[in-house]
């Protein structure tokens, strides 16, 4: 796909250039909504919202808004769920009940591992059994999960940890010197 540097056309604008747009930007009379029929987002660039000027972009072409995100953010619609008055996020539902009808609590957790850490369940269990269940840095059996210690910066897993070492480490600021020094002084302290 090839991308040029000009503004893209849109069927109701046709032959505009970017020297169009920014003269009419420059004078005030961009509209305040995007100018694709039946969409309620603001206007960003060109005249249209973020996701219409993506498409625009990507296909050439704006596009309508079709007719279920038109009953999706109706002003009227609501979660399908019994005395629900949210608005519905996917399947006629709101995100609460969405989550509760349809995804469970391990689901939701896996997913965001994954997402978070790029830890599927495998993975995870295969760590969980080289350390025997056992926290890294103590060495306890917990009652509850192990929390997955990872690198800030390079989101790097490092190891399974106990709630209490790795609300340590973090608050150590995952610096090597500081849990040193600290290490020494309770040495140095000791009676």
């Amino acid at each position: 796909m090839t991308t040029s540097c000009s503004t893209p056309q849109s069927s109701s604008s046709p032959g505009r250039t970017a020297a169009t747009f920014l003269a009419l930007t420059q004078r005030g009379s961009m509209p305040d909504s995007c100018k694709v029929a039946g969409c309620l987002n603001s206007a960003r660039t060109a005249g249209y919202c973020v996701m219409h000027y993506t498409r625009v972009r990507r296909t050439g072409n704006a596009g309508e808004v079709g007719r279920r995100v038109r009953e999706k953010y109706a002003e009227d619609a609501r979660c399908a769920w019994p005395g629900c008055t949210q608005k519905p996020m996917a399947k006629d539902l709101c995100s609460n009940h969405w989550n509760q009808h349809f995804v469970s609590a391990e689901q939701r957790r896996k997913y965001f591992v994954k997402c978070t850490y790029g830890l599927d369940a495998e993975e995870h269990e295969r760590l969980l059994k080289e350390q025997e269940g056992r926290c890294a840095v103590c060495g306890r059996v917990t009652k509850k999960d192990l929390s997955i210690d990872h690198n800030h910066e390079t989101n790097e897993v490092r190891g399974l940890l106990c709630q209490n070492c790795n609300t340590g480490i973090g608050l150590f600021k995952e610096d090597p010197r500081l849990l040193r020094a600290a290490a020494d002084y309770l040495d140095k302290n000791k009676k």
